[in-house]
C-alpha cells in the first residue's frame, strides 16, 4: 500500500480519478509544513445540502442510505477502471467479507465517519493558521 502511495495525498488522488466520470482537473496534493493536504477545486456553483432542514432521525437515515448507495455505485466505477473493465470480483469480496456482520460494519463505518470529519476539521484549522500565522491572503 505504502510503495503505491507514499502519501495520503498521492491516494486520494488515484482513488477520485478512478472513480469520477470526469475527474477536476485540478485535483492532487499538496504538501505545506510537513503535512499533506488533498486538493481539488470546489464548484462555485456547487451549494451544501441543507441538512439543517432535515428534522428527524428518519430522514438522516433515508438520506445516509442514499449517500451510501452513491458511494457504493462510485466504488464499483472505481474498481472497474481498476480492473479492467470488471468490477464483480471487488463487489463479491465485499460482500462476502460483511456477510453477517452488518451491524459490526455499520459501527465501523460511524467511527471512520466521525474520525474523518474530526481530521477534515483538523485539516482545516491548521490550512488557516498557515496563511494568518504567515499573513498572507487566501
Amino acid at each position: 500500500w505504502r510503495k503505491l502511495f507514499p502519501n495520503e495525498g498521492i491516494r486520494h488522488a488515484a482513488a477520485f480519478h478512478a472513480i469520477a466520470e470526469h475527474p477536476d482537473a485540478y485535483l492532487g496534493w499538496l504538501t505545506m509544513n510537513g503535512k499533506v493536504f488533498s486538493v481539488r477545486e470546489r464548484s462555485p456553483f456547487k451549494k451544501d445540502y441543507p441538512t439543517h432542514k432535515l428534522s428527524s432521525g428518519k430522514a438522516y437515515r433515508k438520506l445516509a442510505r442514499q449517500w451510501g448507495e452513491i458511494l457504493a455505485r462510485e466504488h464499483l466505477r472505481g474498481a472497474q477502471a481498476l480492473n479492467r473493465g470488471k468490477a464483480a470480483p471487488f463487489a463479491n469480496a465485499v460482500c462476502q467479507r460483511l456477510e453477517g456482520r452488518e451491524e459490526q460494519f455499520i459501527g465501523v463505518v460511524a467511527t471512520l465517519a466521525k474520525a474523518y470529519a474530526d481530521c477534515v476539521t483538523q485539516d482545516y484549522q491548521v490550512f488557516m493558521e498557515h496563511f494568518q500565522a504567515n499573513d498572507t491572503a487566501l
